[in-house]
Formats: structure tokens, C-alpha cells, sequence
């Protein structure tokens, strides 16, 4: 499955959605829409949609924006088998005889 192929799912998937629910030109200052000269900077491997599009509205150049990558140290999670069922309220276990709480709680 190559990158192109990917980004578009990607994009048909958040077609409707946005990340924010503000205009997100006031949190960035209008960085890619401010003009001619502005723009927004690619995803690795998404300038393989465009290409594969190649929409007369877009002009991909070369810049010399770097980022650093930083790990980020996760946390190791488990999956206990209490973690199947939801406690019941202790007020319906005691107001039942036959009814027992969720294992694990």
C-alpha cells in the first residue's frame, strides 16, 4: 500500500471534521493563509498525493524547515478481566440477594 493511497483515505475519512473548533488561523497567526507567499508545510511522504492529483491550485517547493524528532516514553497499560464489566452500585447488590458484583470489584 504506497503513501498516496493512505493520505487519501485520510483525507476522505476528516473530509467533514476538523481538529479544532475555532478558526485555526488565530491560533497559528494565519501562518498558510496569509498570502501568495504563505503556505502550509507537507506531511513525509503526502507531496505523493499531489503529485498524483497535481491540482493547478497548489505549488510545492522546496524550504528549509527542519523539525527534530523527540520520543515519547509511554505508558505500559493492562487489561485486568475487571476491566470487562462496570461495578454495579453497591446499593442494587445489597438491595438483591440473588445479584453478585462484577468480578474483580
Amino acid at each position: 500500500m504506497n503513501s498516496a493511497y493512505i493520505y487519501l483515505q485520510l483525507y476522505r475519512l476528516f473530509d467533514d471534521v476538523t481538529p479544532v473548533s475555532v478558526d485555526c488561523g488565530r491560533l497559528c497567526n494565519k501562518a498558510c493563509c496569509k498570502g501568495e507567499d504563505t503556505g502550509m508545510f507537507l506531511f513525509p511522504d503526502e507531496k505523493a498525493v499531489f503529485s498524483l492529483l497535481k491540482p493547478d491550485w497548489i505549488r510545492i517547493e522546496k524550504t528549509d524547515f527542519t523539525y527534530e524528532y523527540v520520543p515519547v516514553r509511554t505508558a505500559v497499560r493492562t487489561f485486568n478481566k475487571r476491566n470487562y464489566w462496570y461495578p454495579l452500585p453497591m446499593d442494587e447488590v445489597a438491595a438483591l440477594d440473588n445479584l453478585q458484583q462484577n468480578p474483580g470489584w
